[in-house]
């Protein structure tokens, strides 16, 4: 199995390099023909994969003569069909983020347009009459991020981006008109003049193309908390539902904490993060640390303790329930007098069983609370919270 660093582009010093170096990421294309077709592609799948391409893309050849560097001189395969090779290429980048636990991943019409995108556009190049035509071409963009450049395919970024991306790459060539991250068509097309992205690092950055454009079969990366987060950050900055459902997904089977899933859903729009993490807080405020509330907003602080005055003084007054035993007796079972813990009792001989209302009674006390008091967090957030949007089937 390749390394990341068989898969990359060393960064160059930057005694030897003049302007930003290269990122992690920096994808090289290569032309290849097959029963007269040509496909200009990316390295990074074929080399990931197989030692045939890795030993290949490793022959000495001299510089403007290399096999496969134009489609002019393509690299001639032979042994298999077009259609088998279109096939493996739909399997090695894959335009849908597989392996994921959500539902809706592969919607039929934008699988569609993300293949127009990229996998069966077929148009006729360099005036050949009845030569090869493209198949499959893997258009590529410079960006820079924190001086960093990185040359990645755009067909993740013009799949994924509903928005963003999608109309940047629309801008038609020439036009000095900006897009919604402030780049003309002009930029991205070479090293020396890549767009330059605000907004993310790029730890963030990277993180995002390990997800989009995966070197295993099986689906997204093993990324750390702080990385989906990341990848989390930038999907709804760059307005990509779909990366970010996944982001979530992952995220939400990482266990986290009740003050994170506050914090994190208050900064990224997920609503089911912000209210279990509110109802956490409210119906026990043991589980978190003194240090932990201090990270949430004084105003936050204050609305979580003022839900759970108003809830103890609700229970008080219907005659709520006893969290301790030390009310009852430790022989017979019975109450002999009124506790201090919020509990009125009317009848003193009763059973310490049947003055405790139902235990679904306080979680449903504190789910509705939890609706009144933290309304306009919830709605905000269900609004920022885009998932798979419906115009995915137009």
């Amino acid at each position: 199995m390749a390394t990341a660093a068989d898969m990359t582009t060393e960064k160059s010093s930057a005694s030897t390099c003049v302007g930003p170096r290269r990122g992690k990421f920096y994808h090289q294309l290569v032309t290849f023909e097959i029963e007269g077709v040509l496909h200009r592609i990316s390295k990074e799948g074929l080399v990931c994969w197989s030692q045939f391409f890795r030993d290949m893309f490793e022959i000495p050849q001299a510089p403007g003569q290399r096999e496969g560097d134009s489609d002019e001189n393509p690299i001639s395969l032979s042994g298999c069909t077009n259609d088998e090779f279109e096939s493996l290429l739909e399997v090695l980048f894959p335009h849908v983020l597989i392996g994921s636990e959500m539902q809706g991943t592969e919607v039929p019409s934008f699988t569609d347009e993300g293949r127009v995108d990229w996998s069966i556009e077929i148009v006729e190049t360099l005036g050949y009459a009845q030569g090869p035509f493209l198949a499959v071409d893997h258009k590529t963009v410079y960006f820079e991020v924190e001086g960093l450049v990185y040359h990645v395919c755009r067909y993740g970024f013009e799949t994924y981006s509903l928005s963003v991306f999608r109309d940047m790459f629309a801008l038609p060539q020439g036009s000095h008109e900006e897009s919604a991250v402030g780049a003309s068509s002009e930029e991205g097309a070479t090293h020396e003049n890549p767009i330059k992205l605000t907004g993310c690092t790029t730890s963030e950055f990277q993180s995002l193309i390990e997800v989009m454009y995966p070197r295993q079969l099986s689906g997204p990366p093993a990324l750390t908390k702080e990385e989906w987060t990341g990848v989390l950050k930038v999907a709804r900055l760059w307005d990509m539902p779909v990366v970010a459902k996944v982001a979530i997904e992952k995220l939400s089977a990482m266990d986290l904490k009740a003050v994170e899933k506050i914090r994190l859903g208050k900064e990224h729009g997920v609503p089911k993060w912000l209210k279990e993490g509110y109802i956490a807080l409210v119906d026990d405020l043991s589980i978190v640390s003194q240090k932990e509330m201090e990270t949430l907003s004084w105003q936050t602080a204050f609305r979580v303790l003022w839900a759970r005055d108003q809830i103890a003084r609700k229970q008080e007054a219907d005659g709520g329930s006893v969290s301790t035993t030390q009310t009852a007796c430790s022989y017979c079972n019975y109450v002999p007098a009124t506790s201090g813990y919020g509990l009125t009792i009317r009848d003193l001989n009763a059973a310490l069983t049947r003055a405790t209302p139902p235990p679904g009674d306080k979680s449903k006390l504190v789910a509705d609370k939890v609706a009144e008091v933290f309304e306009e967090d919830l709605k905000e957030a269900e609004l920022r919270d885009t998932a798979v949007p419906e115009v995915a089937d137009t």
